[in-house]
This record gives structure tokens, sequence and C-alpha cells, in this order.
């Protein structure tokens, strides 16, 4: 209690406080206050209660300095703590943001398969092995599509020599990469399955064009500034 009123004294011969804001908080906050009426950019973290710079505190307005009472680190560890004790509320959670931002979900995700080719091969290849029923399902979706849609198929000549044309290149971003057959109108919109119709797609690109219309997925890739454009058809 000494500690505490002579921070308060002090605080209170710089200038006229409310006291009880503060005593709800502890010194931590009192300290931080003080130093802030002195010019001093540092703030107590009130879990760990070490003094680092305001920078590796996450902001807040609602608290007085605008950060929170947290250092970073600490809201991290506290973070991974509440997940692992309550894992379905982190998914209710997670799952709710996921479709309330779903374009910033596609716009994220689309920029870090672009920044990490590598990672993303692996990270397919390792979920294609932990589901392989879910995979299975979506081969023998797209082949009954295939199956009912109009057009006269795509043989492997007719496949090899359309790769050839683009130079083994992705027809979207020009990388190269793995090609799959996109169909440049979607065969969910009634585009035929034939050879006029089908663009070599690297995985990433095919998968974010999806039932897309060719304009609208330009479009899109346009408006995200990181997006690779490189169309060559």
């Amino acid at each position: 209690m000494g500690e505490y009123q002579l921070i308060v004294d002090t605080w209170e011969s710089q200038g006229e406080i409310d006291e009880s804001i503060y005593k709800e908080n502890g010194i931590a906050a009192i300290i931080t206050r003080l130093n802030d009426m002195n010019g001093i950019t540092e703030k107590i973290c009130a879990k760990c209660e070490k003094a680092k710079p305001k920078e590796e505190f996450n902001k807040n307005k609602r608290y007085s300095d605008g950060c929170q009472s947290y250092c970073k680190e600490c809201m991290s560890s506290y973070g991974k703590v509440w997940d692992i004790e309550n894992p379905e509320k982190r998914k209710s959670i997670s799952e709710k943001w996921r479709k309330e931002n779903r374009e910033l979900c596609v716009r994220l995700s689309t920029k870090w398969n672009d920044d990490n080719p590598e990672q993303r091969n692996k990270n397919r290849m390792r979920w294609n092995k932990a589901n392989p029923k879910k995979v299975r399902m979506m081969e023998r979706n797209q082949k009954l599509r295939r199956a009912g849609a109009e057009g006269n198929g795509v043989s492997k000549k007719q496949w090899d020599d359309l790769m050839a044309d683009y130079n083994y290149l992705c027809g979207y971003c020009g990388r190269k990469e793995p090609l799959e057959q996109d169909h440049v109108v979607p065969l969910s919109k009634d585009g035929r399955h034939e050879i006029e119709n089908v663009v070599p797609s690297c995985r990433n690109c095919n998968a974010s064009k999806n039932n897309k219309t060719l304009l609208f997925f330009l479009k899109r890739r346009v408006e995200d500034e990181n997006s690779p454009i490189h169309c060559i058809f």
C-alpha cells in the first residue's frame, strides 16, 4: 500500500486525477499513466509485470493509453491456453469470423498460396493423404460433371498440344507448375467439355477460379494487387 500511495502522491503532484479509475487496475496502470504524463514510451504489462515498449502491446481504444493491459507475448500465451481449454468455442468463433469475412479469407488464402508455393503443395499433399475419401469423392464428382457436360471431350493429344501452345505455363498467372484443365465457361454454368473451352491452369488458379466466369475471376485478380495476372489466351 505504501508503494501505491507513493505513486498516487507523485501523480497528484503533477495534476488532478481520478484515483478510483485506476485502483481497480493496480499499480501497473498507474505507472503507465505516469509514464504517459512524463513522455515515457514504455508500459508495464499487467500479466508479467515487465516494462516493455508500447509497440509490444496491441492497440485498444478502450484503455486510457490506447494499448492492451497485457503485452503481445502474454496475450499470445493466454490465447493458446484458452484455445486448448476451449476447443469448441474456438472453433465456433473461427467459423463465425470466416463466414462474416469470406472475401477477406479468400484474398488472404490466395496471397499466402502465391507467396508460399512449396509449402502450399506440401499442405495439399498432406491433406490429400489424410483425406483419401474426400479426394476420391472430389475426383468422382468432377468426372460425373464432365460426363454429363455437353461437348466433344478432350483427347490426350489435344491436351498435350494445348499445353505446348501455352509453353507449359499456366494460362492465368504464367507460372511453370503442374497443369490442370480449367473450363473457361464452368461446366456448372453450361460450359462445354471440349478443347475450345479448356485452358491449362495451375492448381492455385484453378481452385481460385472455381465456378466463376472468366471476367469475374479476372476482375477479382485485378482488384487484388498481389495476385499475378498473365493471361496468354
